[in-house]
């Protein structure tokens, strides 16, 4: 009868034991990759849409997107300070995604404009984004 020695059993979890760690971290760069592309997608779809909201006036009055740790604010009003909190409308995201720039872009009614341009940066580990608008109201993602 033949069985499995001790030194078999114990490269076998070792073996194990690397490969569950690997998958691990790929996993989580994973995670933190699709983190990353939805936060830059969402940003861009609120600035868009809070824009077009200004644009069509929407309530009469400006809309803006308002940036805060692990999150993300679309408000009506002239200021983030100013706004009306029923309007709001608050996205999280995880604490890997970070955003930098600005604390918050109001758009201007009938034009859509801003009154000076902002670059965004968003960033997740070693990926970084930006999200440009000038101010004319065009915003690209580079």
């Amino acid at each position: 009868m033949r069985g499995f020695t001790l030194i078999e059993i114990i490269i076998v979890i070792g073996l194990s034991v690397i490969l569950v760690g690997s998958f691990s971290v790929l996993g989580n760069q994973a995670i933190i990759n699709q983190e990353f592309e939805r936060a830059k997608e969402i940003i861009k779809s609120e600035l868009f849409h809070a824009q077009a909201k200004s644009i069509s006036g929407v309530d009469d009055s400006n809309w803006g997107v308002a940036f805060m740790n692990n999150q993300i604010i679309s408000f009506r009003g002239s200021s983030y300070a100013g706004r009306n909190i029923t309007y709001d409308n608050v996205i999280n995201f995880s604490n890997t995604v970070s955003i930098s720039g600005a604390n918050e872009i109001v758009f201007n009614r009938i034009d859509g404009g801003i009154i000076s341009p902002i670059t965004l940066t968003i960033s997740a580990g070693a990926q970084t984004s930006n999200i440009s608008i000038n101010t004319h109201g065009a915003i690209s993602l580079q």
